[in-house]
């Protein structure tokens, strides 16, 4: 870490600390992530994942991982820096949190966001925890996609842990408790991110697993296509009506005048993973914007 000078804590979480250092050779800023390292568990799965695909993925709205040192106790990941934050602190800064006014960046945002997950998803890799504070944005207004320690390749996804995605953004196949899933996941969690831009809040706020599913029910109604009665939680939450469920507020999905914009929101929203939109399709309805 002599190369690296370390000059503020700017973000924490479960695995670790994120600093802001000063590149001695190249006078950049850089973020470096401190993983902890426990001696009984060894380095985090995230951390193997996260350093193995993003050694693997190099696009311009994907973040840069430039240098993974070892330490005793640690493994400091160095990272480019985004001077914005993530794109939750970028809409608080610039908008005092509401939606996003100036239509201009709201399609570059959204076509930087389809264009990193279309990469992505060509190279079968799938984030599964695309939401604003993996959004990562600079004064330039480049959007970044970051964190990737839950992804992984969909080669790979047989019998995979359902309980990815921040709540929020989660697909409701996986509320469903789905194992076997595509990278349509992710494509709902762009929908959301999405709506938040345009709304500052996000669609369907679910207080829990069975508020979130919920609520998506009362909006678009009850899943209904092939194997879906097959997953694990779809008779919990699926065979008594909605109407008859404890939850009785409605949330209409949103309309955009733009009709790109629009079809997106509703090519998005959908049940079926299988029927809802791929990356590449997004990407092509974005052209003319």
């Amino acid at each position: 870490m002599d190369r690296y000078t370390k000059l503020k804590k700017i973000g924490e979480g479960a695995y670790g600390v994120v600093f802001l250092a000063l590149d001695l050779q190249t006078n950049k800023q850089v973020a470096v992530k401190r993983v902890n390292i426990e001696k009984s568990e060894g380095i985090p799965p995230t951390s193997v994942r996260e350093i193995a695909i993003l050694q693997k993925l190099h696009h311009p709205n994907i973040i840069s991982l430039l240098q993974v040192l070892g330490g005793s106790n640690t493994l400091n990941l160095v990272f480019e820096y985004m001077d914005m934050g993530d794109l939750s602190n970028y809409m608080r800064e610039r908008y005092s949190g509401g939606p996003i006014q100036h239509f201009s960046v709201f399609v570059s945002f959204l076509k930087q966001l389809l264009l990193a997950v279309d990469y992505c998803h060509a190279n079968r890799v799938i984030h599964r925890d695309i939401k604003p504070a993996n959004i990562l944005i600079d004064q330039k207004g480049t959007l970044k996609l970051c964190d990737f320690g839950l992804a992984m390749p969909d080669s790979i996804l047989l019998g995979s842990d359902y309980y990815v995605v921040t709540r929020w953004y989660r697909a409701p196949e996986l509320l469903l408790g789905a194992t076997r899933y595509n990278n349509r996941i992710d494509m709902w969690s762009v929908g959301c991110v999405l709506v938040d831009m345009m709304h500052g809040y996000p669609l369907y706020k679910g207080d829990d697993e069975a508020h979130q599913i919920q609520l998506i029910i009362q909006s678009l109604g009850i899943p209904k296509y092939q194997g879906v009665d097959k997953l694990p939680s779809w008779k919990k939450y699926c065979e008594e009506s909605p109407s008859s469920s404890s939850t009785t507020e409605t949330i209409p999905l949103p309309t955009h005048p733009v009709p790109q914009i629009n079809y997106l929101i509703k090519n998005l929203f959908i049940l079926d993973p299988d029927e809802r939109l791929s990356a590449r399709d997004a990407v092509k309805i974005m052209v003319d914007l």
